[in-house]
């Protein structure tokens, strides 16, 4: 058997440090949007009928990324917050009281409205997890800038992003759930 070159066990444990520099950023991320679930506690009783309602958390994580972007939870947001303000916790109350009474403050033609009522009710818990999320804007901005950045194939980089997002919002998902 051949043995290896200096620059190729260099490369395997640059390799290996970039895996390992990976997971820690999603347990640090994890451990931050754990910390920030506990401040929204209080109205995880109120949601997690409407989490269970849309399904698994799985599905739920899986519908998050597929509408994250869509123009009409941003205006949905947008909306929410000239309501209620920037916290969190309040725009999640909205949400949940807002799908609760089939109704909103809002005129009949908001996008809060067509969404919860149009797209069903995983748009409720999309529209919790994007409220959540808004408040780690910043890091999961970081994690595809530095990612984005490497030299490694980009799509493969893109997956890692997107499964950051999955896994995030499946562990939101969860814990309205009730599930560990």
């Amino acid at each position: 058997m051949r043995s290896l070159t200096s620059s190729q066990k260099i490369a395997i444990l640059e390799n290996r440090i970039a895996q390992l520099e990976k997971r820690a950023s999603i347990r640090d991320l994890l451990g931050k949007v754990s910390k920030f679930l506990s401040k929204v506690g209080r109205v995880r009783k109120k949601a997690t009928p409407i989490f269970k309602k849309a399904g698994t958390a799985k599905s739920i994580a899986k519908a998050y990324l597929r509408l994250k972007d869509s123009s009409q939870i941003h205006q949905a947001q947008q909306e929410i917050i000239k309501e209620v303000g920037r916290d969190p916790v309040h725009r999640i109350e909205y949400i949940i009281v807002s799908y609760s009474k089939r109704e909103s403050s809002m005129h009949k033609r908001s996008f809060l409205s067509t969404l919860l009522f149009g797209i069903g009710v995983v748009a409720v818990p999309v529209l919790i997890i994007a409220t959540i999320l808004d408040e780690f804007e910043m890091d999961i901005q970081y994690y595809e800038k530095y990612y984005g950045k490497k030299k490694a194939s980009l799509h493969k980089e893109s997956g890692f992003i997107s499964g950051i997002l999955l896994s995030i919002s499946t562990f939101i998902a969860s814990y309205f759930l009730g599930e560990k």
